[in-house]
């Protein structure tokens, strides 16, 4: 067996998986182009004889390279594709396992001001095209609620009720819905929830599935 094999046998299983999202697959899939891309000669090579000095060698150049976040999923990559192999008996141990992972280091959010950001809002209100009034309540939408954008794509009129104060978001990224309260003062007025919801859910949307009626 090649690592090219295991890779076709672990590329079948992650297009079969049902319990994941195809924006996580395809998040996968790029991480196994860039494996490929970083060790050239790997698909070829028989599985049991990638050594530990060889996966040793390639995370340091890949360190090198690329940001922890992208390191550490390449790694992560690398070792599921080698315990598919250990799985079919081509070897017994995985060499990817001496790889230690990098510590990754967050960012620290600066936020605008409200100030600022009604400025950032009108800006963008007032840049002159068709759809900038339309653009400025979508970014309202989404920095009052904490929107992600596929999270607002999926948001109905039915969704907000208005007499608790709540809005329900049905799609998320962890498939479990929730609440988010209407804190700012815009979002919990019909007329303006109304205005700022609509681009959300047509903008947003994919172009084969934006609904024909906003507010379902």
């Amino acid at each position: 067996m090649t690592v090219g094999d295991a890779i076709s046998i672990f590329r079948q299983r992650l297009d079969g998986q049902q319990d994941i999202k195809e924006g996580a697959k395809v998040y996968r899939r790029k991480f196994i182009d860039a494996l490929l891309k970083s060790w050239p000669d790997l698909e070829k090579k028989p599985v049991g004889k990638v050594s530990k000095e060889e996966c040793l060698d390639w995370a340091r150049k890949l360190a090198a390279k690329y940001s922890a976040s992208v390191y550490n999923k390449t790694v992560g990559t690398l070792r599921m594709i080698l315990d598919v192999a250990i799985e079919k008996g081509a070897r017994a141990r995985n060499p990817a396992k001496a790889i230690t992972k990098r510590r990754i280091q967050l960012r620290e959010l600066h936020l605008p001001e409200a100030e600022q950001f009604n400025l950032l809002v009108e800006s963008i209100s007032d840049a002159g095209a068709w759809c900038s009034r339309v653009c400025a309540d979508l970014v309202r939408f989404l920095a009052y609620g904490g929107f992600r954008k596929a999270e607002a794509a999926n948001i109905r009129w039915n969704d907000c009720d208005f007499n608790h104060g709540r809005i329900r978001v049905r799609v998320t990224k962890n498939g479990s819905p929730r609440s988010v309260p209407m804190t700012q003062p815009r979002i919990a007025r019909s007329e303006d929830c109304q205005n700022m919801l609509m681009p959300a859910t047509w903008m947003l949307a994919p172009k084969g599935n934006r609904p024909a009626l906003v507010f379902l």
